[in-house]
């Protein structure tokens, strides 16, 4: 039900944000861009018996009964304007729920899901299944969405280009992924 709120107060704005949610079967957008198709076609090539469905949905007023009816995991939105005035006006009415997480995946790029659903989260409940310690565990990150993961492992890794709050809580420092910066600090961590 919250999930649903949320998309509603987005599409208030679906002129000025890129409006983006996941159900447990498919991907929905108020609008398709250029990237989008090229990442369509790229997981559809790559995995081609994979079942993929995506609707854009382009007034939610004319689709509320099967908005309703699904199951959201995950609503992202950023802005698609220069003028970031509409982005900030949703971020400020987003802090008044009480039962979702937003979160920065790249500057003004946020991600919405339930209160308890973020990377840390996720890691803590596969390792307790698991049987594995957090000491045990190396996390690399380079954005706001990594912090809950990284503070949970025991083992931080920051990649080089991460922003300054990710460097400033990772116990080590990895050179970019252009770099191959995940594989050549696990080479030199494990001694290989």
């Amino acid at each position: 039900q919250v999930a649903h709120e949320v998309i509603e107060i987005l599409y208030k704005y679906k002129h000025n944000l890129k409006i983006q949610w996941d159900s447990f079967d498919t991907y929905y957008s108020n609008n398709l861009l250029p990237f989008e198709t090229d990442y369509i076609e790229a997981y559809k090539s790559e995995y081609p018996d994979e079942n993929f469905n995506m609707k854009v949905i382009e007034s939610v007023e004319d689709n509320l009964h099967m908005i309703h009816n699904e199951d959201i995991y995950q609503i992202f939105t950023y802005s698609m304007e220069k003028d970031m005035r509409a982005y900030q006006d949703i971020i400020e009415k987003l802090s008044k729920f009480r039962d979702i997480h937003y979160v920065d995946f790249k500057e003004h790029y946020t991600d919405i899901t339930h209160i308890d659903v973020n990377k840390g989260a996720a890691i803590k409940k596969v390792a307790g299944l698991n049987k594995i310690k957090s000491e045990q565990i190396i996390a690399f990150g380079d954005n706001h969405n990594d912090r809950t993961m990284l503070e949970y492992a025991g083992i931080s890794v920051a990649m080089k280009n991460a922003n300054e709050e990710i460097r400033s809580i990772s116990k080590h420092m990895a050179l970019t992924n252009n770099e191959e910066g995940v594989e050549k600090f696990l080479r030199e961590y494990f001694s290989i």
